[in-house]
């Protein structure tokens, strides 16, 4: 999910500018890889919601999400006068984040779902670091952008590798197809 994220943040720019034709409007986008972090955690969040499922518990998922939405709403009606649309805009990650570690922390006594903190951290960090990279370059010229925004993309997933983030299965699955499509020859 937030892989895909990191390739949608990279070149909605382009898309928001075939299809909305008034230019005072293209600055949206510089939110937009700032949402779709954001709903990576509410995607995050459907896993500790199966445990409750499971222990039929619902009733706390509601719980959690009306205090994430009193979070929100709260936090946004002090900021957005100040800061706009950028400050609702982290408020909603702020907001998604206190739902998934609310979920993570009231489903740990069912200890059904196991999670991969150090994966999730790696890949956060990563996502901003790149992100924020790729929107401070600020290069003029399209096709050169797209180029680099490329070699980020494979910067991303080579950092991963170092990272320790792949299984070995995933990586020789990986060798196996680049071999048989790409028509490398790794071992």
């Amino acid at each position: 999910m937030i892989f895909s994220a990191l390739l949608i943040s990279f070149y909605i720019q382009y898309v928001i500018k075939i299809f909305v034709r008034n230019p005072e409007l293209w600055y949206a986008s510089n939110i937009i890889p700032i949402i779709l972090f954001a709903n990576c955690f509410v995607a995050l969040f459907l896993f500790p919601t199966f445990d409750f499922y499971h222990k039929k518990k619902t009733n706390t998922i509601l719980l959690i999400i009306i205090l994430s939405l009193i979070f929100s709403v709260a936090l946004n009606i002090v900021f957005i006068r100040y800061f706009g649309i950028y400050a609702s805009s982290f408020i909603t990650v702020l907001s998604y984040l206190f739902m998934f570690f609310s979920g993570l922390f009231f489903s740990r006594k069912f200890k059904l779902t196991k999670y991969e903190s150090k994966k999730l951290i790696i890949l956060s960090v990563l996502y901003i670091i790149f992100v924020y990279s790729a929107f401070q370059m600020n290069i003029q010229n399209m096709y050169l952008d797209i180029f680099i925004k490329v070699i980020l993309i494979f910067l991303y997933l080579f950092f991963l590798y170092l990272f320790g983030f792949f299984e070995k299965i995933e990586i020789i699955m990986i060798k196996q197809l680049s071999n048989k499509y790409l028509k490398t020859n790794f071992s």
